[in-house]
């Protein structure tokens, strides 16, 4: 599951999908998360607050969350982010085996 940052934390719309996805669980399910973010001093971190929530609803993670880097805050990603999100991606089909 993956989300902008909003500020210091994934959008709202994110927040009540989360909060639909704790209140069905996630036991038996592999997850991992990630946000898209501007290269700033200062930051939130979406991925991580992403996946404390998918854990607490029971899901199994499967990869640390992951940081992509966005131009400007509409996008695209930054030079070099699409071929680490297909790394990341690679890597967790292996680790969802």
């Amino acid at each position: 599951m993956g989300s902008p940052i909003n500020g210091w934390r994934p959008t709202p719309a994110i927040v009540r999908a989360l909060g639909d996805l704790a209140a069905r669980g996630l036991a038996g399910v592999k997850a991992a998360a990630f946000d898209t973010r501007l290269k700033l001093f200062i930051h939130g971190d979406a991925g991580r607050k992403i996946t404390r929530a998918l854990e607490g609803a029971g899901a199994s993670i499967i990869g640390g969350p992951m940081a992509f880097y966005v131009k400007g805050t509409e996008g695209p990603l930054l030079t070099g982010e699409e071929s680490r999100a297909a790394k990341w991606a690679d890597d967790l089909a292996d680790a969802a085996k």
